[in-house]
């Protein structure tokens, strides 16, 4: 990967100004879910209960998409396993809004990679915000902590 490549996707104009958004606005949705986010992966499960607790399915999500709790949430969950593994922002060049931001192994764009011998090798990607629909998706036994089991230990 270039230095170029990694500035196209970590540097994203749309990406930059949501982070921007949603980190300045951090205070407020934390207030206004009930404090004490610390950013631990135990607060995951926190997160999860508030989210189960304010709606009911994927369709209820989607219609709150915009809204500064859904974007204060999807922030919050990837900026958790940011700092718990060493994870860092990304999203698709181009400009689409519909492109989501997500979190990446460092060292990678788009979810490759390259290991020790050059070859690419495929990277934990979380999207937050496919993360939240699916909530709804899948069972009751599906966790926002257990995104990206097997990845890290």
């Amino acid at each position: 990967m270039s230095t170029g490549d990694e500035n196209e996707w970590t540097g994203n104009p749309l990406l930059k100004q949501w982070l921007s958004e949603r980190q300045d606005a951090f205070e407020l949705w934390a207030a206004e879910a009930g404090g004490g986010w610390d950013f631990t992966m135990e607060s995951v499960d926190r997160l999860e209960a508030l989210i189960r607790s304010l709606f009911s399915s994927t369709g209820e999500i989607e219609a709150a998409q915009d809204t500064a709790f859904v974007q204060g949430a999807c922030w919050y969950l990837g900026e958790v396993f940011a700092r718990a593994h060493g994870m860092e922002w990304q999203q698709r060049p181009g400009g689409d809004p519909d492109d989501l931001p997500f979190v990446i192994q460092a060292g990678g764009t788009g979810g490759i990679g390259l290991d020790d011998e050059g070859e690419e090798e495929e990277l934990a990607v979380l999207c937050p915000g496919d993360e939240i629909l699916a909530l709804f998706l899948r069972d009751d036994d599906n966790h926002l902590r257990d995104a990206l089991e097997g990845w890290f230990s």
